[in-house]
């Protein structure tokens, strides 16, 4: 049941940037996801406190890439624990003027996840996952979420709008395999 598809947007324009070819993608239904995935990825819940609450911590983000353009910025990013075991791989396409001038700054800052800064602020907004998918780990996310390339990876698409019903962000999340309990 599985169709390819396109490298997902924002991602797609690290790819470029780096010049280098995506991984393929399949889009899945979201009945397809193993239960560790589909219990982080279906969901109209923000993938940050969805995350912390799962792992039981607060996460940080490590940017990987950034383009500004306009009022537009684009991550690359993976979100990490403190003891900076990655939990995430995405990108994010976030319209700088959907928020507030403190808010810009922080999400400018590319220190903080961008759900930790919705809840600071408590901007009203809603999201619900558009797609969901399967990939193989290629080097970058092998090398970002310290798994073997080729590693089965799952994640979602997702449009958050604010309560205009304005597209705020637009994010591609993927999460790694459930970490081993030693």
């Amino acid at each position: 049941m599985k169709e390819e598809m396109s490298c997902p947007y924002p991602l797609t324009e690290f790819y470029q940037k780096q010049t280098s070819q995506p991984p393929r993608f399949f889009q899945i239904p979201p009945q397809a996801l193993p239960t560790f995935f589909a219990e982080l990825l279906w969901h109209d819940q923000d993938m940050t406190p969805t995350l912390e609450k799962f792992h039981g911590e607060k996460l940080s983000l490590n940017l990987i890439g950034r383009i500004l353009r306009d009022n537009v910025l684009l991550r690359e990013v993976t979100l990490v624990t403190p003891e900076n075991l990655a939990v995430e791989f995405g990108a994010i396409h976030i319209n700088l003027q959907c928020f507030p001038e403190e808010a810009r700054e922080l999400i400018l800052a590319c220190h903080r996840p961008l759900g930790t800064i919705l809840a600071d602020f408590a901007l009203p907004h809603f999201g619900h996952p558009e797609q969901f998918f399967t990939v193989r780990a290629d080097a970058l996310m092998a090398e970002t979420l310290s798994i073997p390339v080729g590693e089965i990876l799952y994640g979602r698409t997702n449009c958050i709008r604010n309560d205009r019903e304005e597209p705020m962000v637009n994010v591609v999340e993927i999460i790694p395999p459930k970490p081993k309990v030693s």
